[in-house]
């Protein structure tokens, strides 16, 4: 059995009070995070679950309200000194030293201090695979900023998959690998008004046909779709909400 809670679903400027980007996934004895916003570490005390026990953070890209609440969670870590778990973080070309950048940007010279803690860096790429245990990551490129190195991820859990399109306009690459997924969780900013680099709920409409996954979930809505929740043909996230696949 796979948990997944959503921490985080809103977007990077906390449109309607919520929380940005971040979903926290139990796995057997694997805990994981997909993406870490800056406010990260807040929702994770609100549903009082223990940073110390993250084993992994997978990052879709590199703006900050995806990955910049790793640094407050690296802090306290480093602070309490309470954490002795191994932390991994999974991203794209580049993570390493943004999280490094963003946490001496926040508390300077923070990356230079010593850990009671392992932590690790890897990186994903277009067309190979990461895997640890249970867990397996995949990647396909995202049409978002230039310079965020952005993708659309597909986690196997323990094999229960879960695939999430990060911030991205629409790309033919986004059936393939939501191809048979339990869950999608799929970007939708807006409801047809164009916004570059993010996708529309008329978009998505568009294209449901060719996304064969079992279960869509909506994220990262600016303030023109919650204005129209509920939806009555689709299934909208809010922080707080648990998931059991």
């Amino acid at each position: 059995m796979v948990t997944l809670s959503v921490i985080g679903c809103g977007d990077a400027f906390g449109s309607g009070g919520r929380l940005q980007t971040c979903f926290y996934i139990e796995a057997g004895t694997t805990r994981l995070l997909l993406d870490c916003g800056v406010t990260a570490l807040i929702g994770l005390k609100r549903m009082n679950i223990d940073p110390n026990g993250i084993d992994t953070i997978f990052v879709s890209h590199l703006h900050g309200d995806h990955f910049g609440g790793i640094a407050f969670i690296e802090r306290e870590a480093q602070i309490e000194g309470s954490r002795t778990r191994p932390l991994t973080i999974v991203g794209p070309e580049g993570t390493e030293k943004a999280v490094k950048a963003s946490l001496d940007a926040f508390f300077p010279g923070a990356s230079n201090t010593p850990r009671s803690f392992p932590l690790e860096f890897a990186t994903y790429a277009v067309g190979s695979s990461w895997h640890r245990d249970q867990i397996a990551l995949s990647a396909v490129g995202a049409a978002h900023t230039a310079g965020t190195n952005a993708h659309a991820l597909r986690l196997d859990a323990a094999g229960t998959v879960i695939v999430y399109s990060g911030d991205s306009e629409w790309t033919d690459d986004l059936p393939a690998i939501a191809n048979g997924a339990d869950l999608l969780i799929c970007e939708a900013y807006s409801y047809e008004q164009a916004r570059r680099n993010h996708m529309t709920l008329a978009t998505l409409k568009s294209h449901l046909s060719e996304l064969r996954c079992k279960r869509l979930l909506l994220t990262h809505m600016g303030t023109d779709m919650l204005q129209r929740l509920p939806l009555p043909d689709f299934e909208a996230a809010y922080d707080g909400l648990v998931i059991t696949l």
